[in-house]
């Protein structure tokens, strides 16, 4: 019943919390240097000598970025649309392709639909965010192909 439904989004959460573990690795092997998240993070709340890790891992963090206003664009849809600059990034980067960015955004929504259904307004909406993130998904594509 209820509890055992509470068992499967568990389950389900730790699927895309495995897959989230490999996006956070992707993150750090591309845009921090190595230098795992945690680490930075508790680095961060004392103030003390900056390591040259730490600098490298900054600068790889601020070469991810986009700098192009189209790709800047697109990337704030990603972003807003996913709820995650990770993936926003992934997928800018070709690290994840279209597909997997939403399926990994969408896993309670995915899980809430198999359990009772989309509902008319909802699957509006839905439509409307994929079809706003196939749109950010394809400028990311040209920009990447303009570049190089």
């Amino acid at each position: 019943a209820f509890a055992d439904a509470g068992f499967l989004v568990a389950v389900e959460q730790g699927d895309a919390v495995r897959e989230g573990d490999t996006l956070l690795g992707f993150g750090e092997r591309a845009f921090l240097a190595g230098v795992p998240v945690t680490e930075l993070a508790a680095r961060a709340e004392a103030t003390r000598h900056v390591s040259a890790a730490e600098v490298h891992a900054v600068a790889a963090a601020r070469a991810a970025l986009p700098t192009d206003p189209w790709s800047v664009a697109a990337a704030h849809v990603t972003t807003t649309i996913t709820g995650s600059a990770l993936l926003a990034l992934a997928l800018l980067h070709g690290a994840r392709d279209l597909d997997q960015v939403w399926a990994a955004a969408n896993v309670d929504e995915d899980w809430n639909i198999e359990q009772w259904g989309l509902d008319s307004e909802a699957a509006v909406r839905r439509a409307g965010r994929l079809a706003d993130l196939r749109a950010a998904a394809l400028v990311l594509d040209a920009m990447r192909s303009a570049a190089g």
